[in-house]
């Protein structure tokens, strides 16, 4: 499984950035883990600094004191991208290592199991002799979901797949959502 940094501090609340990059900053410097990181860590002191003073000064509003506060946060931003970049490259893949610059892990996915089956499921006469519409509530981390049909489900094991839907609910006259029963 590989380690990876997440860039989720870009789309922090203005007010999280500031601590965020405090102590990416903090974290660093001395760090034998990333002995040269690009961009030098004395860029990111006077940013940071000058991230907080439009912040406050946008605080009292204006178009122009917002675009002022945007413009210095992404100027923070830019930075601490290349710097979580350069942090991944050089993590060797080491969970601590990662952990000792400052920066976030990306959550690892994780398997969701055994989906249960969709609750709801209509079948609905479309007005064509023996053509039925399909639609079933959603199922929370389903994917896809499969249609089958048999001509005897209390008996029969010989169900046949009718398609594979993106959608529990595919919209109307979706041609797929429509099956005969021969």
């Amino acid at each position: 499984m590989r380690i990876q940094v997440t860039l989720a501090f870009a789309l922090f609340p203005d007010a999280d950035l500031i601590p965020k990059a405090t102590f990416i900053l903090v974290s660093m410097p001395n760090n034998p883990n990333f002995a040269t990181p690009p961009p030098a860590l004395t860029v990111f002191q006077p940013l940071i600094e000058g991230f907080q003073t439009a912040l406050v000064a946008a605080a009292d509003g204006g178009k122009l004191k917002t675009a002022e506060k945007n413009a210095a946060r992404e100027a923070l931003v830019e930075p601490l991208r290349s710097l979580a970049r350069y942090v991944q490259q050089n993590c060797d893949n080491d969970l601590t290592k990662r952990l000792s610059s400052g920066f976030d892990p990306r959550k690892q996915p994780e398997p969701s199991g055994l989906l249960p089956a969709p609750q709801g499921v209509t079948l609905t006469p479309t007005g064509i002799h023996g053509e039925v519409s399909l639609r079933a509530g959603a199922v929370t981390n389903a994917r896809a979901y499969e249609a089958q049909s048999c001509n005897d489900p209390g008996t029969s094991a010989d169900w046949e797949s009718q398609g594979t839907f993106s959608s529990a609910r595919p919209a109307t006259g979706f041609g797929a959502s429509l099956f005969r029963r021969w």
